[in-house]
């Protein structure tokens, strides 16, 4: 018995040693762990719980201890009908908070997604004016490459440029209510080549349009996206001017939980200066608001607005006073 005790008395003693020494030990197996055999279990289960909607794939696979998270390098996402979508390095931080309350709270930042970075933040957000929790999201975008988010989308048209997004949202995820969001989009160095765009009058013709910047800064609430600053172009570029204007825009549960986009009614209000190299250009498609022209000592003046009741039937056009 009085080994015994020794004994006890001698790990009592040691007690921290022993603690640390278990400790390291756990984090050095951590460490050492082969994360990046998981890789192909990580992309096959997230297909089956997709059912092969969504399809990941990536080179390899680590986890972090302080702070928690998962990193995946040179990953590809595939969904739908979207052309792949990747990104050089996809970092996902969880909050603790999310993790005891079972919430989607946390981190996620992407390097090398369409040629820049993104990052996403999420948490605990304001309830509603009718009672329903939501959660706060912040986007921050920097340098996205027109050209890949156009490959990305499938647009019909070639657009160049890059493109900087800051944005602030209270959501409700199960979309039952409409979301709160503050937008701003700055795009720098914007080219359209030549191109054909089909609109309600049928296809029309468009010329080369290069614009320094594209500066728009807008809130959505209660289904409606406000345009509250939309600066198109400087004084030095082929025409410059503003847009203003509201649209309906509401956020549709597509029945798995996937937001959809409804479109309704808009009125938009632009103030164009064209100078007459361009307006030589773009005959054909300035023709169409020749009635709301004044002329201009830099070329010719545009004032018109453009209202509808549905996108994709032909608009409304007025001069604006």
């Amino acid at each position: 018995m009085g080994a015994i005790g020794g004994l006890f008395s001698v790990l009592n003693q040691q007690k921290w040693k022993i603690v640390f020494t278990v400790f390291m030990t756990s984090v050095f197996y951590f460490m050492l762990f082969p994360f990046s055999d998981l890789t192909d279990f990580v992309s096959n289960t997230i297909a089956k719980q997709t059912q092969n909607q969504v399809q990941l794939t990536m080179d390899s696979m680590g986890l972090s201890i302080l702070p928690p998270g998962l990193a995946l390098e040179n990953a590809q996402v595939e969904i739908g009908s979207f052309a792949p979508l990747k990104a050089q390095r996809l970092a996902l931080t969880p909050s603790p908070t999310g993790l005891i309350h079972q919430k989607p709270y946390g981190t996620f930042e992407a390097k090398g997604l369409f040629r820049g970075n993104a990052k996403i933040s999420v948490s605990a957000g304001k309830k509603s004016d009718g009672g329903v929790n939501r959660e706060k999201i912040e986007m921050k975008a920097q340098k996205l490459s027109l050209s890949d988010l156009k490959d990305f989308l499938r647009l019909p048209v070639s657009i160049r440029g890059s493109a900087d997004l800051l944005s602030s949202s209270q959501v409700d995820l199960s979309w039952n209510e409409q979301p709160e969001s503050e937008l701003q989009i700055l795009i720098e160095k914007f080219e359209l080549p030549p191109a054909s765009v089909p609109t309600s009058f049928g296809p029309i013709a468009l010329p080369e349009i290069n614009l320094s910047q594209v500066d728009l800064k807008g809130r959505l609430a209660a289904g409606r996206f406000i345009i509250e600053k939309g600066q198109i172009g400087k004084d030095t570029d082929d025409f410059s001017g503003s847009i203003r204007g509201k649209m309906d825009m509401a956020l549709r549960n597509a029945g798995d939980g996937t937001p959809v986009p409804v479109f309704g009614a808009y009125d938009l209000e632009f103030d164009l200066l064209v100078k007459p190299a361009f307006e030589t250009k773009a005959a054909l498609f300035l023709s169409f608001i020749a009635a709301h022209k004044t002329p201009s000592t830099q070329g010719s003046r545009y004032r018109f607005k453009v209202t509808g009741m549905q996108w994709g039937a032909p608009p409304d056009i007025s001069t604006v006073r």
